[in-house]
């Protein structure tokens, strides 16, 4: 049975999916906030391990700047290097400890 604060998430996203604009902000918080695995191949390697395709953002972060010494730097693409100077600027800081 679902929490009265599930119940009320529910709600709100139905109400809100009437206001014009809404899904957008929705997508771009999504996007924001979780990163799909697949779509970086250095960070799915980094996530060999793992089940799931999407982790939250600070989670990726984290991966990154614990495991760097296993990105082949020479093969990032322009969207992972994008990912990961947000993640940088967002959760480091600015600054990737490696």
């Amino acid at each position: 049975m679902p929490s009265q604060g599930e119940s009320s998430h529910r709600e709100k996203l139905r109400w809100g999916l009437a206001v014009p604009g809404f899904e957008d902000t929705l997508a771009q918080f999504l996007d924001e906030s979780l990163v799909d695995i697949h779509a970086y191949p250095n960070l799915h390697l980094l996530c060999w391990i793992r089940a799931e395709r999407f982790i939250p953002a600070s989670d990726a972060f984290a991966l990154y700047e614990r495991n760097w010494r296993f990105v082949d730097e020479k093969t990032l693409e322009p969207k992972e290097c994008r990912l990961i100077e947000r993640l940088t600027r967002t959760y480091g800081g600015g600054l990737l400890n490696v």
